[in-house]
C-alpha cells in the first residue's frame, strides 16, 4: 500500500491510503509492523510470568504482592520496554541499538526464577526477532547484540526444569534460536570463539537427547539444527581473506572467520577418529546409538562444509592440512570395513573434494584409489561393498578430466602408482561376463568403461593429427628423472609439456621392464638400465639408490642384499638410498617401520648393523626433538627396537620381555645418560601393539598403517602437486597404447622391444599348451624335438649358462606338453621313453644338468598323472616310473641335489593319493627314492612322516609292495640323523607287519594287488604257493630287522632284536605256516647270521684299546641274540614235533651247540664282560634240552644219534649242564 495525498493544502487531515501493484511498501508500515509484533511478545511474555499455578485460588494481596516482587525487575523491564514501543519520536528500528528491545527478553532467558513456560516464549520472541530481520550487521550495537543473544541462550539453566516435557520444549526453542542467529543477516559479527560455542551448544543438545533418553523428535531436530549451522558458518569461507587466518585484528574486526572453521572442522574429524566411544553405552553415555550412525553424522557435515567451502579451503593452510592429513585417513581408514551406506558416503566426499582441491591431493588420491577403490572394488570385502565401489568408481569417470589426470599424474609419474591402468584393468575383470543374465556390478563396471572410452574418444583432436614422426620419443642420454619437474620458466608452447610427459612415462616403462629383469638377474637388469639411459655408464649410486627406492615390482629381497653387501660401491648406494627418505618431526619407530617397509632386511648381522648404522645416521641428523645425544645412541636404541619387536612378536619366545626390561636394558646408552622414560615407554607400547614387519614381500600394501600414512602426509609436502589438465593434445592417442598397435607409446623402444611384443602376439606357448588337439604323429615329433633340444643334438654346449637355461627351458616344455596329453599318455609316452634312451647314448651327451632337469619335471608328471587317471592306468605308471629309473641312474648325485623337489613330490602322492600307485614298479621306485632323498636333513621330516603313515594306517600295502615298503623303513630306521623315537617307531611297526603277513596268508592273499578271490577256497598247490611266499616275506621282515641289529647305536640295536623276536612271536601265534624247510631257513639266513655277526663285532671290538665300552654295549647286543635264539626255537612250530625228524635238523641242532660253545669260550677279558655269556650260554642250553626233552625230540633210546651227539657236546660246553640233564 502506498499513501496518495489527497489535496496539497490539506495537511491536517490524516493520510490515506491506496493499494500500488509493484511499489515498495511504506518504511513507516513495516517498523510500525514491527512494534505490533513486540508489543504482542512482550503481552505475552507478561502474560505468562504473572500466570499463577491455580489462576482461581484466592491469595491475599500481601502473598500476591511478595510474589510479583520476585519478577519486579523482569517486569518493570518489558513494561518500560511497551513504552516506548509506539513513540512518535522512536524512528525506525533499523537504525536503533538492538539491545534496547533484546534486552529484557534476554533477561528473562538467563533468569532462573521464571517458570519455564516464560523461558519458552522469551525465546520465541528471540527466534521472531532475529527471522523477521529487525536488526542486521549495519545496525549500531549489532555485534554486542549478536553476541548477546549467544550469551543468553548458550547460559539458559535447563537442569532447574523438572517435567521433562518442558525441558524438551526449552531445548527445541534453544536450538531454533541457534540455528535462526547463525543464519541472520548479523550473524558475521559473530566471533571466532561465538561460533565454536554455538556449534559446540549444538552438539551437547544432541548428546543430551541421547543420553537422557529424550524423544525422538528432540534428537531428530538437534542433529537438523547442526545440518543447518554448518553450511551457515562454511558459506562464508568463499568471502574470507587468505591472510584473515591469522590476522587477530582483522578477524575481530570482521567478525568470525577461518579460524572457527578449523576448530570446527576439527570436531568433526574428531567424531571420524572416536565413533566407538560415542556409541550409546547401557549406563546411558554416548550420543548415538550405532557406530554407523556417528559415522554418517560426520560425514554428512563433513562433506557440506566441502560442498560450500570449496576451492576457497585451498587458500587456507590449517583448514587444507586438517583435509590431508586427519580427513583423508579417517575416510579411507573407515572405507574398508563399513556399510555400503557409509562408503558411498565417503565416495562422495572425496569426489568433492577431488572437483575442488585436487591441486593439494595427489597422494592422498592415490592412496584411495590403490587402498579402497581398488581393493573393495575387486570384491575383497564382499559384493555390497564391490557394487558401491565401483559406484563411486564410475561417479569419478563421469568427471572430464578425470581420465586424463589420472593417466597425466599417477602413470606418467615414476613415483607414483598406474592409476589408470589399474582402474581400467579392475572394470574390465569386474565387466568380465561370467553369468548369465549379467549381474549389477558388471553392468556398472561395463558403464564405466564406456564412460573412459567415450571421455578419450571425444577429446582426440582427430582433424588435428599429426603425423607419425610426432608421436616418436627417445632417451638419448641419462638425466636424474626421478624427481624432475617441468620448467614452466623454459616455455616453448603447450607442446612441451606434453613431450616432456610423455618422456617420462616412457622412462617408467622402461624401468618396470629393467625391474622385472633385475628380479631374475642383478646385472642383466642393470646392463637394461645402462642400455636406456636410465643409470649412467657406469652406474653412480644416486642413480641406483633411486631405482632401488622407487622402482615398482622390484624384488625387496634383492633390494635387501644389495643393501647390506659390503661392497664400496654398495655402502654408497645404502647411503643414497637413505638419503631419499624424510624424517623429520618422526618418532624412532614410524620411521623406521617406514624405513624397512622398502626392501626386506637382511638375515645376517653383519649385514643388518651395516643398515641399521645408516638409518640411525639419517634419523640422527633430522631428528627434532634433540632426543639423541649421538647418533650411537639411536643406532643402539634401533637395534634394542628390532629385538623387542622379535622378542614380542615371534611364538616361539616363551618369555616375553616386559617395559621393565626394555627400559633397563637402554639404560645409560645416550652419551652415558638414560633416555627419557616417557620416549620409552611410547616406544615399547607402539611395537607392542602394532608390530615392525620386516619380512613383507608384498609389491602391494593391502592395508593402510599409521606409518604409511605419515610418510604419505609428509611426501605429500615436497612432492610435485597435481596437474590439472584436459585432452585436446596428443596425450589423448596415449590411452590407447595397450591397443595402439605400432603408433602407441608401447611400440616407441628399442627392436629388442619391438621383437619380444611381436613373439608374445604369436602366443607361440599356445602350441605347447593346447597340444592335446594335435595328432599322435605330431605329438610324437614335438616331444623327440623337444628332448633332442636338451640334450645338444649331439653337439656341445658353447657355455654353462646357456646348457643351463636351454635344457630348463626345453623340459619346461616337455612338462607343459605332458600335461596337455595326460588322457592320452600311454600312447604317446613310450616314444618319449625311447627318445630319452637315445639321447643319454649320444657321444657328447652330458647327464648334467639333463637329468637334474628331468627327474623333477618327471614327478611333477606323474603328480599330475597317476590321481587323474578315471581308471587306473598300470602301463602309463610303469612308463613314467622308467622313465624316472632312467635319469636317476643317469647322474645318482641329483638324488642328493633335487633331493628337496623329488621328496615333495612323493610325498604328495603317498599321503594324498597312494591309492592311485597300482604297480609293483611304481611302488619300488616311489618307495627306494622315498628312502634314498629322504636321508638329508631338510627332507628328513616329510619323508619319515609320509613312510610312518603308509604303514600306520596299511590300507595300500599290499603283497606287491610290502618287500619295498620294508627296506624303505629299514633305510629310515638306521638313519644315524634319524631320531630314537622315530627309529623306534619305525621298527615296531616293522614287528607288526607280521599281522598282514598272517591275514594274507589266511585269506588268500586277497590284498587290492592280489588276482585271487577271498571268497574261492585255494587249491593244495595254491596254499603252498602263498605258504612259500608268506615265507620269503616273513625272511625279508627278518632279515631288514637282523640287519638293523648290526648299527652303531646300541638303543636301536637292541629294539631290532626285540622287534624280531616279537615278529617271530606274531607268526607262531597266527599260525602262520612256515614249514619245516621254512624254519630252518629262518634259523640259517636270521638268527645264526645275527648271533655270528654280532659275535664277530663284539671280539673285534675287544681287541682295539680304549673300546671297553663299545665292547660292553656288543655284547649286550649279543646277549640278547643268543636269548632270541632259544626263544625262537621253542616257539617255531617247524622245530618241533614233525619237524624235528627230518634229515635236516641234526645239522641244524649241530649249529645251535656250535654257537653256544663259540661265545661261551669266546676272550672278551678285554671288554671286562666275559662272564655275561658264560653265566647266559647254560640257562639257554638247559631251558632248550628241557624244551626238547619235553616235546620228546630228545629222547634217550637205542641208536638215537641226536642223543647222543648232544650228550658228547655239553661235555665240552657245560659240564654243569651235563651233570644235570644227563646224570649217569
Amino acid at each position: 500500500m502506498a499513501r496518495t495525498p489527497a489535496s496539497d493544502d490539506d495537511d491536517d487531515g490524516p493520510p490515506t491510503y491506496t493499494v500500488a501493484r509493484g511499489t515498495r511498501r511504506d518504511p513507516r508500515l513495516k517498523d510500525l509492523g514491527i512494534s505490533c509484533m513486540l508489543n504482542t511478545e512482550v503481552a505475552a511474555l507478561l502474560a505468562v510470568i504473572r500466570r499463577r499455578p491455580d489462576p482461581y485460588a484466592y491469595l491475599p494481596p500481601a502473598v500476591a504482592a511478595a510474589e510479583e516482587a520476585v519478577f519486579a525487575g523482569l517486569i518493570q523491564s518489558l513494561k518500560s520496554l511497551r513504552a516506548l514501543l509506539f513513540q512518535p519520536r522512536h524512528g525506525a528500528w533499523r537504525c536503533s541499538d538492538p539491545s534496547m528491545y533484546l534486552s529484557p527478553f534476554l533477561d528473562v532467558v538467563q533468569s532462573e526464577e521464571v517458570p519455564p513456560a516464560a523461558t519458552g516464549v522469551a525465546l520465541s520472541s528471540v527466534l521472531k526477532i532475529l527471522r523477521i530481520d529487525v536488526f542486521d550487521e549495519c545496525s549500531p550495537g549489532a555485534r554486542d547484540a549478536i553476541q548477546a543473544i549467544l550469551t543468553a541462550v548458550t547460559n539458559c539453566r535447563i537442569e532447574r526444569i523438572a517435567d521433562a516435557g518442558a525441558e524438551e520444549a526449552v531445548l527445541l526453542r534453544v536450538l531454533q534460536v541457534l540455528a535462526a542467529l547463525l543464519r541472520a543477516r548479523a550473524a558475521p559479527l559473530l566471533s571466532d570463539s561465538a561460533v565454536c560455542t554455538a556449534v559446540n551448544t549444538c552438539f551437547q543438545v544432541v548428546q543430551h537427547a541421547a543420553s537422557s533418553r529424550g524423544s525422538e523428535l528432540l534428537q531428530r531436530t538437534a542433529r537438523h539444527c547442526m545440518h543447518e549451522i554448518l553450511p551457515a558458518v562454511f558459506a562464508r569461507l568463499p568471502d574470507i581473506r587468505e591472510d584473515a587466518e591469522d590476522d587477530m585484528s582483522v578477524t575481530s574486526a570482521a567478525g568470525f572467520g577461518a579460524r572457527c572453521m578449523v576448530d570446527v572442522f576439527n570436531f568433526l574429524c574428531s567424531l571420524l577418529l572416536n565413533a566407538p566411544d560415542m556409541v550409546m553405552t547401557p549406563e546411558g553415555h554416548g550420543a548415538f546409538t550405532s557406530e554407523e550412525d556417528v559415522q554418517l553424522f560426520a560425514l554428512v557435515l563433513l562433506n557440506s562444509a566441502v560442498e560450500l567451502g570449496g576451492e576457497a579451503i585451498g587458500k587456507h593452510p590449517k583448514l587444507l592440512r586438517l583435509i590431508q592429513d586427519d580427513l583423508f585417513y579417517h575416510l579411507i581408514y573407515y572405507a574398508t570395513e563399513c556399510s555400503p551406506l557409509v562408503l558411498s558416503m565417503i565416495c562422495s566426499t572425496v569426489l568433492n573434494l577431488y572437483n575442488f582441491l585436487r591441486r593439494f591431493l595427489k597422494l592422498q588420491l592415490e592412496a584411495f584409489f590403490m587402498y579402497v577403490i581398488l581393493r573393495v572394488g575387486s570384491g575383497a570385502s564382499g559384493m555390497q561393498l564391490q557394487e558401491v565401489a565401483i559406484e563411486g568408481l564410475i561417479s569419478f569417470c563421469r568427471q572430464p578430466t578425470f581420465v586424463i589426470e589420472m593417466y597425466v599424474n599417477y602413470d606418467c609419474d615414476p613415483l607414483m602408482r598406474n592409476v589408470y591402468e589399474e582402474v581400467g584393468k579392475l572394470l574390465c575383470k569386474a565387466a568380465y561376463p561370467l553369468s548369465n543374465p549379467m549381474t549389477t556390478v558388471q553392468l556398472q563396471a561395463f558403464e564405466g568403461l564406456v564412460n573412459m572410452i567415450t571421455t578419450i574418444a571425444d577429446n582426440v583432436e582427430v582433424e588435428k593429427a599429426p603425423d607419425q614422426e610426432a608421436y616418436n620419443v627417445e632417451i638419448s642420454e641419462y638425466r636424474l628423472f626421478w624427481l624432475e619437474r617441468w620448467d614452466s620458466s623454459d616455455d616453448h608452447g603447450h607442446e612441451t609439456w606434453v613431450d616432456f610427459v610423455r618422456k617420462r612415462k616412457l622412462k617408467k616403462k622402461k624401468v618396470a621392464i629393467a625391474a622385472n629383469h633385475y628380479n631374475r638377474d642383478e646385472k642383466k637388469g642393470v646392463e637394461f638400465l645402462k642400455l636406456c639411459h636410465l643409470v649412467p655408464t657406469p652406474p653412480d649410486a644416486k642413480s641406483m639408490a633411486y631405482f632401488l627406492r622407487y622402482s615398482p615390482g622390484l624384488d625387496k629381497v634383492k633390494i635387501g642384499e644389495f643393501l647390506g653387501d659390503p661392497d664400496e660401491f654398495n655402502l654408497k648406494v645404502l647411503k643414497e638410498f637413505t638419503d631419499t627418505f624424510d624424517f623429520t618431526g618422526s618418532i624412532l619407530d614410524t620411521a623406521l617401520r617406514t624405513y624397512l617397509e622398502t626392501f626386506r632386511l637382511p638375515g645376517e648381522s653383519q649385514k643388518i648393523q651395516r643398515v641399521l648404522e645408516h638409518f640411525s645416521e639419517r634419523f640422527y641428523e633430522q631428528q627434532t626433538q634433540e632426543v639423541f645425544a649421538t647418533k650411537d645412541a639411536a643406532f643402539i636404541l634401533c637395534y634394542s627396537v628390532i629385538m623387542l619387536n622379535t622378542d614380542l612378536h615371534n611364538p616361539q619366545v616363551k618369555k616375553k620381555m616386559s617395559e621393565d626390561d626394555f627400559i633397563r636394558n637402554n639404560r645409560a646408552i645416550n652419551s652415558g645418560k638414560d633416555l627419557p622414560r616417557e620416549y620409552l615407554s611410547e616406544l615399547f607400547h607402539s611395537i607392542a601393539v602394532n608390530a615392525i614387519t620386516m619380512f613383507s614381500q608384498g609389491a602391494t600394501n593391502v592395508e593402510m598403517t599409521t606409518s604409511r600414512w605419515a610418510d604419505i602426509v609428509k611426501r605429500s609436502r615436497s612432492i610435485e602437486p597435481f596437474t590439472p589438465c584436459d585432452c585436446k593434445h596428443k596425450l589423448s592417442r596415449e590411452f590407447w597404447a595397450p591397443d595402439g598397435g605400432g603408433e602407441s607409446l608401447l611400440c616407441v623402444g628399442n627392436e629388442f622391444e619391438n621383437n619380444l611384443k611381436i613373439i608374445q602376439q604369436c602366443q607361440i606357448g599356445s602350441m605347447f599348451t593346447e597340444s592335446g588337439k594335435l595328432p599322435d604323429e605330431s605329438l610324437q615329433n614335438l616331444g623327440r624335438a623337444l628332448i633332442f633340444a636338451a640334450g645338444g643334438k649331439g653337439q656341445k654346449f658353447s657355455t654353462p649358462i646357456e646348457e643351463e637355461e636351454t635344457v630348463g627351458f626345453c623340459w619346461d616344455l616337455i612338462l607343459l606338453v605332458s600335461l596337455a596329453n595326460l588322457q592320452r599318455f600311454a600312447s604317446f609316452w613310450q616314444h618319449m621313453h625311447d627318445c630319452f634312451t637315445a639321447v643319454s647314448m649320444l657321444p657328447l651327451f652330458s647327464p648334467c644338468p639333463f637329468a637334474e632337469k628331468a627327474i623333477v619335471v618327471l614327478f611333477k608328471v606323474a603328480v599330475k598323472l597317476l590321481p587323474g587317471q578315471a581308471t587306473p592306468d598300470r602301463l602309463a605308471e610303469e612308463l613314467i616310473c622308467k622313465s624316472i629309473n632312467l635319469m636317476w641312474k643317469l647322474d645318482k648325485e641329483i638324488l642328493d641335489t633335487c633331493c628337496e623337489g623329488i621328496s615333495e613330490c612323493i610325498v604328495k602322492l603317498i599321503m594324498e593319493h597312494a591309492g592311485s600307485v597300482q604297480t609293483p614298479l611304481g611302488w619300488k621306485t616311489l618307495l627306494h627314492l622315498l628312502s634314498v632323498t629322504g636321508r638329508h636333513p631338510e627332507t628328513f621330516d616329510q619323508s619319515v612322516a609320509a613312510m610312518i603313515k603308509l604303514m600306520s594306517d596299511g590300507a595300500h600295502i599290499s603283497r606287491f609292495n610290502y618287500a619295498a615298503c620294508i627296506e624303505a623303513a629299514f633305510g629310515f630306521a638306521a638313519l644315524k640323523i634319524s631320531p630314537l623315537e622315530i627309529s623306534t617307531k619305525i621298527l615296531e611297526l616293522m614287528a607288526e607287519s607280521v599281522n598282514w603277513l598272517v591275514q594274507w596268508h589266511k585269506s588268500g592273499y586277497s590284498d587290492p594287488g592280489s588276482s585271487s578271490s577271498g571268497n574261492s577256497s585255494p587249491s593244495v598247490e595254491d596254499a603252498s604257493r602263498m605258504g612259500n611266499l608268506a615265507t620269503n616275506m616273513f625272511i625279508k621282515l627278518a632279515e631288514t630287522l637282523r640287519k638293523t641289529s648290526l648299527v652303531r647305536r646300541e638303543e636301536i640295536r637292541n629294539q631290532a632284536v626285540t622287534d624280531l623276536g616279537r615278529s617271530f612271536a606274531l607268526a607262531a601265534a597266527g599260525d602262520l605256516d612256515f614249514g619245516p624247510a621254512g624254519c630252518l631257513a629262518c634259523f640259517n639266513l636270521v638268527i645264526f647270521a645275527m648271533v655270528d655277526d654280532l659275535h664277530e663285532k663284539t671280539l673285534e671290538y675287544s681287541r682295539r684299546e680304549g673300546a671297553e665300552r663299545e665292547t660292553r654295549s656288543m655284547e649286550g647286543t649279543l646277549a640278547a641274540a643268543t636269548e632270541l635264539l632259544a626263544d625262537v626255537l621253542v616257539v617255531l612250530p617247524g622245530t618241533r614235533g614233525a619237524g624235528a625228524a627230518g634229515p635236516g635238523f641234526r645239522t641244524f641242532w649241530l649249529g645251535v651247540l656250535r654257537r653256544m660253545d663259540t661265545c661261551i669260550k669266546s676272550d672278551l677279558a678285554a671288554g671286562g664282560g666275559a662272564g655275561v655269556m658264560q653265566e647266559l650260554v647254560p640257562r639257554m642250553l638247559k631251558r632248550m634240552i628241557v624244551e626238547m626233552k619235553n616235546k620228546e625230540v630228545l629222547v634217550q633210546r637205542e641208536g638215537d644219534e641226536l642223543w647222543e651227539i648232544t650228550y658228547i657236546q655239553i661235555q665240552w660246553i657245560a659240564p654243569a649242564v651235563k651233570e644235570e640233564l644227563f646224570p649217569e
